[in-house]
């Protein structure tokens, strides 16, 4: 399931989209991160982990907001998972994902912020509606207009 929220800035008017989640297109969105890791996209550690262990990645679309400058991206969580139990195959792909029930948390990715190269938080959207985000056209803060749902 996947979230969108629509804003429209009240200074310019323009107006942008911020859609978080994964939807019906988690196999290929799964496969694509996993290709990222063993490629050595997100570092070495993750790679390991990978190839290590029946290892496990969040593939799901999350808001993530710097709270030194206020940036704000649209980011794979990228945190990773060990299967608990050591009964799959090391190439166990995932077509589910709640992968919170048989695996083990192991680590989260560092987001750096591509402004002031801070760490970036990742937002609760599930708790917090009353998101606001700077307008990437002209920085104005604006709280969304519309939500949106999409599988």
């Amino acid at each position: 399931m996947g979230t969108g929220y629509m804003f429209k800035c009240i200074k310019c008017e323009h107006e942008y989209e911020v859609s978080i989640g994964i939807g019906a297109f988690f196999p290929t969105e799964y496969e694509k991160c996993v290709k990222d890791i063993m490629r050595g996209k997100l570092g070495d550690e993750w790679k390991s982990i990978f190839l290590n262990n029946s290892a496990a990645v969040d593939a799901k679309k999350y808001l993530y907001l710097c709270k030194s400058c206020g940036n704000w991206k649209v980011d794979r969580s990228y945190s990773v998972y060990i299967y608990e139990y050591e009964l799959f195959p090391k190439s166990l792909c995932l077509y589910s994902y709640n992968i919170d029930d048989t695996y083990k948390f192991v680590k989260s990715y560092y987001h750096k912020c591509s402004k002031c190269g801070k760490r970036m938080s990742k937002v609760n959207t599930n708790h917090d509606l009353s998101i606001s985000l700077a307008c990437p056209k002209c920085g104005k803060e604006n709280y969304y207009h519309e939500i949106l749902m999409w599988d």
